[in-house]
């Protein structure tokens, strides 16, 4: 069996590799569940299946479409669970298990840098100095503002979707190297909610054992782009186009050694 979470969405064949995008048949199937708000717990489920479809059609490079159905599905679900306890209650694990996937994010904002690391992948740690940390974090901050935290609760995150599907819709992600291990997760921010863009490893899991490893974490920026902590280049390359802060090339220093004097000889 899979271990990945987002293999039932997968096992739903939406689309071709041509022809036009198709409209999700997870965001159709969660607004149908929603709107039956008469049988117990089907809201429930159609509310899960707008948050993976939700993240299926993030990932699909344009070919799917649907996430304002997805996110209707979602609202309608959440609104008609809080009339069953038992549907709540799952809801509620799910949004935490959710937003929980960017655990990285609070504690890159509060300095704890060696946390952050241990949510990464080993082969982006390396990259993942505090250096790359404080430059991460002065680039999001100049764009979006300081970073408040992640939605408390569902209805926060379902307001945040809300506001998020109208400024940042999730089929338009400009940059997926991670294909369908990229996740948007949505994220306060002074200047208001940004999608977080999370990599996910699916060989490894965090030092904590609480989710799988990061390969990257990205704050979408106002201007389309993505500002990513790692450069996504680096970590799939494994060999650093720069050096660290203060390390030289010894072949440099050689060639410098020479130019400065080129009649040392003898």
């Amino acid at each position: 069996m899979s271990n990945d979470p987002y293999a039932a969405a997968t096992d739903f064949q939406d689309y071709h590799e041509d022809g036009p995008p198709k409209t999700s048949v997870l965001a159709i199937l969660s607004l149908v569940c929603s709107l039956i708000c008469f049988i117990p717990g089907l809201s429930a489920i159609g509310s899960l299946l707008g948050v993976f479809g939700l993240i299926r059609i993030s990932t699909s490079n344009g070919k799917i479409k649907g996430s304002g159905l997805a996110i209707a599905g979602i609202v309608i679900g959440v609104l008609v669970s809080l009339l069953w306890i038992g549907g709540a209650v799952a809801l509620q694990q799910v949004s935490k298990g959710y937003v929980n996937m960017a655990q990285i994010m609070p504690d890159i904002d509060s300095g704890s840098y060696d946390s952050a690391r241990g949510q990464l992948s080993s082969a982006t740690r390396p990259f993942a100095t505090d250096e790359a940390f404080e430059e991460f974090k002065a680039a999001y901050t100049a764009d979006a503002g300081a970073f408040t935290g992640m939605p408390e609760g569902l209805w926060e995150l379902l307001m945040t979707f809300g506001e998020l599907g109208q400024a940042q819709d999730p089929n338009t992600i400009p940059e997926r190297p991670y294909g369908n291990q990229q996740a948007p997760i949505s994220g306060k921010f002074a200047n208001g909610p940004r999608w977080i863009i999370i990599g996910i490893n699916s060989g490894e899991s965090n030092d904590a054992g609480t989710f799988r490893a990061l390969d990257n974490v990205g704050v979408w920026a106002s201007d389309g782009s993505i500002i990513w902590l790692v450069d996504p280049a680096l970590v799939f390359s494994g060999t650093p186009s720069v050096l660290p802060q203060g390390d030289t090339d010894p072949a440099d220093d050689e060639s410098a050694g020479e130019e400065a004097d080129p009649e040392g000889e003898g």
